[in-house]
This record gives C-alpha cells, structure tokens and sequence, in this order.
C-alpha cells in the first residue's frame, strides 16, 4: 500500500450530527444548513492508510475525523491542524505524546505533514461514549458517590502527566468521555455462511484449503502477525514467493462481519479473498495465537483531545514564551491561561479539574475566571452556596482548587484529591495577598479575552504619515511605506532599521512584496511604479504608464506578476521578472483605491472611489463581472486565504462580508461600533481565515472573528489615524502604520 494521500470526491459536513458528504461546490449543507468548510470528503485515504470516516468535530484549528486505520481495521481520531506554519513546534509535542501509556488516556500514534491537503494531522485512540457533559445534562448532576470513581480515574490520568512533563490544558466536561465496558467477547460466523461474501471458488475447495492457509504452505505462506481488539482481528500475511506482505482485517458485530480489508489483489475487489477467510478460521481453531490489544482506554473514563496539550519546560527569557497557542475555556480555564506571558504549569489542570468537578456535582457551568476576577474586585463570593449533599472536605478542596491566584491553590493534584477524599493537605506557606488591585489590573488586560494579549512595541523612523506595512514572506523582514516620499526596511525582530529606499518624488502609498522576497513595489503619488531589487545596493526599475497617482498595489498569487490601480481609473498588470506591462484594464470610471487577487490567481477584485467593486479576469484583464455598487467609497479589500470570502471596507460601510459563490453578504462587521470617524482605511485576514483586522480613522486596531463578526480586541497606542494594517504569513505578528508617523507591531500567541 502506498504512502500517499487519495483525495475523495465531496466535502463531510462540520456538524457532526449530520454526516452528510456534499459536492465540492455547495457552500451550504442542504440536509442540515450548516455552512460548509470544504472538509475533506468521505473516503479520502491520509498517508496511504487513515480512511476517513465521520465528522466528530469542527473548531478554528481544523477538523477532527473518525478514520479507519486500513493496515489493522482500527478506528482512530485524526485531529487536523490547519495552522501547518506551526508544524515543527507541533510535532515536536505531539512526539513526545506518543510515549504515553496509560490506560484513562488515548495513545498519540503519530503526527503528520501531509503534502496534498497542506495540513497537519494527530492520530489518536478514538473513543466511543457519551462525554461527560452530556451525561450530566441527560442524568442530572452526580453524587459524590456516583462522581468519585469517575474522578479518581481522572486524576491518576493526569497526574502520569503531569508526572512526565504535560499539561493537558484543556480539562473540561466535553473532553471527558464515559467509557462503558466492553464486551471481551466476540463470534465468527461459519465460514460458509459468507457465500454472498466471498469467492466461491475459495469456500468449493472447503476447509481443508483454507487450514492449509492457516497453516501456511511448506514455502514458508503463512501469518507473521495475529491480533484481537475490540470487535476487530487483524493480521500480517507473509507470500515468500513473491516477498510481499499483506495487512488484512476484519471487523465484527456480534457474529456479523461489518467490514474487511486485505491488500492483496483480490481483497481490493470487493470480495472476501482466502487470507481473510483464513483469518476468520484461524481464530475459530486458536484463538490463544491472536495477541489482545486495546482499542481505547479503560472505564469509566477516558481524558481526551491533547489538540492544545503544553510540554512543560523552563521559562527562557531569551526568547517569546513558547505557548504553541493561548487558549482556554470559560469556565474551566484559570485567570493565568488568558494570558501569553505566562508560562503554565500543573495548577492549571489543577483549577479545569476542580471547575470540572463542580459541575459534575451541581450541574450548572462554573462562571469564567474572569467574571469570578471581576466579583473578587467588588469583594463578592466567587462560588455559590454549598449544595447540602455535597460533602463539606469535597466542597473546601473545589474552592481552594479553584483559588484565582495558582499560588493559593495545592501543591500538586495529588493533594487536592487526598483533600477531597477527606485526608489532610497541607497549605503552602504564602502570605495571603491583597487582591482587589492585582486584579484590577489582570481585569484590565484581559477583557477581550483573546490571544492579543503581548504589549506593542512602535518602529519609529518616517517623518510623515505611514501610508502602509507589508511583511516579507519568510516573515522576517518589515516593509513600510510613507507619505515622506521613502520606503524604509525593518528586522522588527530586533527592533532596528535596515535600509531606507528612495527615489519616489511623491508620497509613497503602497508596498508590496515578490513571492520570493527578493523584490519589493511602491506604488507613488508620483504616477511611477518601482521595483527595487533587494539583494543589490543600487538595482531599482522605475515602472510609467498611469497618468495619475498609483493608489495600490497587490502580489499575484502565482509570483509572477503585481497589479496597480490609480487615480486615473485604470488597472495594469505587471510582470516581475523585468517589469513588463502585461495587460491593462478598460476605464473603470473612478479611482481604483483598492486590488486584491483571488487565491487561485484567476481574478483580481478592485474597489473604486465610486462604491463600484467588481472583478477582472487575470488572464486578459476584462472586466468580468460586478458584485456591488454601494454608494461609498471603497478605502479596501481583501480575500480570505481560504477562497470563501471577499471583505469590502470603506466610508460609512464598516467591513462587509460577502460569500463569493453565493454573492450575498453573510454579515456586516458593526459599523456603529466605528463611529463617526471609522472609515475603515484598510483591513487584512489572519493566515487561518479565521480573524479581520480592520484600520481606521479613530487611532484604533481591531480584531474581528470572521464566523460571527464579533469584536474580540480593541488595540490602542497610535496618536492619529490608522492608515495601514497587516498580519505576518507566519501568523506570529500583527502590524499596523498611522499618521502619527509610527508602525506599531503586536505580538500574536
């Protein structure tokens, strides 16, 4: 079997209760109306082996699949990571995961880069049950009785991780699965009972062929590896003829066979061949050569989704703290995981596993942290009352687990579980600190609760209003541009100035960078164009032909060519190799303020100054369709890396949001929340498709989430318009220029 990815046709809904595999085209699922994320289709084989299934579930980071392993009949869990930029760190953690053996917790098989799909993947265990969640809501709350033997399972799963360096960071009742027992035993049917099954030829000659099959033949034919798991057998067929070997499976319900595979030729025809019905009778004759393994990990319960597990290491000042992403659960999460400038270590697992215990026996969500932070403020109780049949040593040890300040918790999970069960734990000898001030001050920095949480550091350098910011593809270098007539290169890293390019004899009023990093484009309110050459000190081609000011400028796809638009209506097509004019478009009838190439390269979408937005074909440049004619003017655009959206920004529009192959807008980012002065200047899309950064005229950043269109961070510290924003293509930075004559750069986590 090959080690390559085989696409199938159609997209799997995200709704896991749906299950329904649509075309490719269709942005809607007709059987549920979930809005569909071109997921991979029913049947697609990852690396050769992992056949997808199902759904389970569908969050930013991707997707997660229900597989079957083909080598050994399996179900799995393929987690996907759609942020592949982070693979290295990625796997790096995942490794380490694979060592893990314990029976609460689902083995990590292995990580991967998948070169056809672009995205990273994280094969697990898959479990089968009910989360506890929803088994608290279809029972109602536990006793401690009924809750204790599901928690004393869950604590030894996480203190063997905490024991070997990990914190799950991410407890919580839907990442608890109540396992139910499994059955250890299951039938084969008689063989001759699957005529419909298989070759005839093969149950004619009966079972004296198939034992010479299990027996293997005197040329040494014959099973190399045997195996039983849970309602499956599986096994390694070895032909010395022909040096090949076979992995074959198949899967029973009861005395059923629900499912096989074999690599052989004939298994690949739909039938049952003779090494799967020599499995089948292998086991009716010796059941004791098949070795037993586990499927899944043990009842009651099993701790799931290691998707944002953290390998705990020593903080190293020298470099940014090495989260591989902030994230949290309100609720569950503590204050210190809201955060990116701290390192988090076992009391966060501590504080999700006391919160988890608090629902399970009251029933009701705890409040989040940062609510609980705000009413510590006002001198409020952070916990309700205690519930008269909740034990009172399980009560005390909930609310110190649950401390908002990690200091004031236990030391270590062991002693709060010693402390629940009714046995002494010793306080840490601390002081008890003042809180109302500190947590002011923690209520200040995180109330937009989003991973935006590192303070901004400001490039200083033009001497007039920064018009625009493009980072390099390898995300290492900063480009901006200014109405100071000069465009000026930045290692941002380092905070320092590189080079400062001029010539222009006009404002500069966009950049842009070659696909390869080694060439870079300012567009002039000069009516030139130039192509500065960055690996040579002197090397600059100065581009003509507009007759009025070049507004913007936009990099292809592809790499091999840039667009401008200008004042004068018009939209040319470069080459970048020698600046070659390619093609240009027909009068447009107004200033074309704004460019954005499709993702596949076909077309390129421009916004004029007289509301007009509409697209050109990249090929010829002939204006082939319109999507809007709004009145406003348009400032800015910009695609979604994924292809589903075009983002329209300009005076009084706030940011529409327009799904491209049902040309409607899905939604409005709030225009009354930009006020009078919010003109959306520009605007970007994070790496991901997942966050809008919008620019505008109030001196404020924003961050935007596409799925809703919700405001999830106010970033402030310019002292005059912002005129420009972009994220980096690592996803690590987020920038943004503005009259004050300053580039501001936030850390992203």
């Amino acid at each position: 079997m090959g080690a390559v990815t085989k696409l199938a046709d159609g997209q799997l809904c995200p709704n896991p209760r749906c299950g329904q595999n649509n075309p490719r085209s269709v942005t809607v699922c007709p059987k549920c109306g979930t809005e569909q994320r071109q997921l991979l289709g029913k049947g697609t084989v990852l690396k050769g082996h992992y056949r997808i299934e199902s759904v389970l579930g569908c969050g930013g980071f991707g997707a997660v699949y229900k597989a079957t392993d083909l080598r050994t009949g399996k179900f799995v869990a393929v987690k996907e990571n759609r942020q592949h930029r982070t693979f290295v760190r990625f796997a790096q953690e995942a490794n380490l995961l694979t060592l893990l053996n314990h029976r609460h917790l689902p083995r990590v098989h292995e990580t991967f880069l998948d070169t056809v799909t672009g995205k990273a993947y994280l094969v697990t265990d898959y479990v089968e049950g009910e989360t506890l969640e929803l088994f608290v809501r279809r029972k109602g709350k536990l006793t401690w009785g009924e809750a204790k033997p599901i928690f004393e399972a869950l604590v030894d799963a996480v203190l063997y991780l905490h024991e070997r360096g990990v914190v799950h960071r991410d407890i919580k009742p839907a990442n608890i699965i109540i396992v139910a027992p499994a059955s250890e035993q299951f039938s084969v049917p008689d063989l001759y009972s699957l005529k419909r099954l298989a070759f005839s030829k093969h149950l004619r000659r009966g079972k004296k062929l198939i034992q010479h099959f299990v027996k293997g033949s005197s040329t040494g034919n014959g099973f190399i590896a045997l195996e039983r798991g849970s309602n499956r057998l599986a096994g390694v067929w070895s032909d010395e003829i022909s040096g090949q070997r076979w992995h074959l499976w198949v899967r029973l319900s009861g005395s059923k066979v629900k499912g096989w595979w074999c690599e052989c030729s004939e298994g690949q025809s739909g039938k049952m061949c003779i090494h799967l019905l020599a499995l089948l009778a292998l086991y009716c004759e010796e059941p004791s050569v098949f070795t037993p393994v586990a499927d899944a990990p043990s009842p009651p319960v099993a701790l799931v989704d290691f998707g944002v597990a953290k390998v705990m290491e020593p903080v190293n000042p020298s470099r940014p703290h090495s989260s591989s992403v902030v994230a949290w659960t309100d609720g569950f999460s503590p204050p210190e995981q809201y955060r990116s400038d701290i390192e988090v270590d076992s009391k966060t697992d501590q504080y999700s596993l006391a919160a988890t215990l608090f629902f399970a026996l009251t029933g009701e969500m705890p409040e989040d942290a940062l609510t609980r932070l705000e009413r510590a403020c006002k001198g409020e109780p952070t916990l309700p009352p205690k519930l008269p049949e909740i034990p009172d040593a399980v009560w005390e040890a909930i609310n110190r687990a649950l401390s908002l300040d990690p200091q004031q918790r236990f030391l270590s999970l062991n002693d709060f579980w010693k402390a629940a069960c009714g046995g002494e734990a010793k306080s840490p000898k601390i002081s008890k600190v003042s809180v109302k001030e500190p947590l002011r001050a923690l209520v200040s920095q995180l109330r937009h609760r989003v991973p935006f949480l590192t303070p901004s550091h400001s490039l200083s350098g033009h001497t007039d209003t920064v018009s625009a910011v493009v980072f390099s593809p390898n995300s290492l270098i900063l480009a901006s541009g200014s109405f100071d007539r000069t465009v000026r290169l930045w290692d941002f890293h380092d905070m320092r100035q590189l080079r400062v390019l001029k010539g222009h004899e006009d404002s500069v009023l966009a950049v842009v960078f070659s696909e390869d990093g080694r060439r870079l484009g300012s567009a002039s309110a000069d009516k030139t164009v130039r192509l500065w050459h960055l690996g040579e000190e002197n090397a600059v081609v100065t581009l003509h032909g507009h007759n009025e000011a070049v507004l913007t400028i936009a990099n292809s796809p592809c790499g091999e060519f840039f667009a401008t638009g200008s004042a004068d209506g018009m939209v040319r097509l470069f080459g970048w190799k020698d600046g070659h004019l390619v093609w240009r478009s027909e009068p447009l009838g107004a200033f074309v303020n704004a460019l954005a190439f499709s993702p596949d390269g076909k077309l390129l979408a421009f916004g004029c100054a007289d509301g007009v937005v509409g697209f050109l074909s990249t090929r010829d440049g002939k204006r082939v369709k319109q999507l809007c004619e709004t009145g406003l003017s348009i400032t800015t655009l910009a695609f979604s890396p994924d292809g589903l959206y075009l983002a329209v920004g300009g005076e009084g529009l706030g940011v529409q949001l327009w799904h491209l192959q049902e040309r409607r807008i899905v939604r409005t980012i709030h225009p009354k929340l930009l006020g009078s002065r919010g003109w959306v200047n520009a605007l970007a899309f994070s790496p991901d498709s997942q966050l809008i950064a919008t620019a505008s005229m109030d001196e404020v950043v924003r961050i935007w989430k596409v799925v809703n269109g919700k405001l999830l961070r106010t970033l402030k510290g310019h002292k005059g318009w912002v005129t420009a924003v972009a994220f980096s293509p690592d996803g690590k930075w987020l920038a943004s220029g503005s009259s004050d004559k300053t580039i501001r750069l936030w850390r992203l986590t």
